[in-house]
């Protein structure tokens, strides 16, 4: 079980972040594979198509890679991303319609994308181990 407090320890540095972070890629990628620490579990790198490889994906810097968070961590999840008018940031929602269930990202200024789908995921997975604990 994801404890719900490293979460939003997670999602604080994700949304305080000046530019997409190695650091905080790491600790996605963490989150995401059920709490098993990068690198030291490289097999799951290697095993995993939809990350691959050894080296980490750039989920804060990449909208193929924050994609494919979203995916992993949300599967079924539809996924919405776009720039806030006047072209100052970015914005991502994630919607599951069997129960429409909508959360949205805050607005991210003219930070990376990748930024803003990344805070959206942990939003979402904070918000359904909240209602699966009440």
């Amino acid at each position: 079980m994801t404890d719900i407090s490293k979460l939003r320890e997670l999602l604080e540095r994700v949304e305080s972040a000046a530019a997409p972070d190695l650091g905080l890629d790491r600790s996605l990628f963490d989150m995401a594979c059920g709490g098993l620490f990068w690198p030291e579990n490289a097999t799951l790198w290697q095993s995993n198509k939809k990350f691959g490889g050894r080296e980490p994906k750039n989920f804060t810097s990449s909208i193929d890679a924050a994609v494919a968070l979203c995916e992993r961590v949300l599967p079924g999840w539809e996924i919405r991303i776009g720039e806030l008018p006047d072209k100052v940031g970015w914005f991502a929602r994630v919607l599951r319609r069997k129960d429409m269930f909508l959360v949205s990202s805050r607005d991210c200024g003219p930070k990376h994308v990748g930024i803003a789908l990344c805070a959206v995921v942990l939003r979402a997975k904070i918000a359904i181990l909240e209602k699966d604990h009440a």
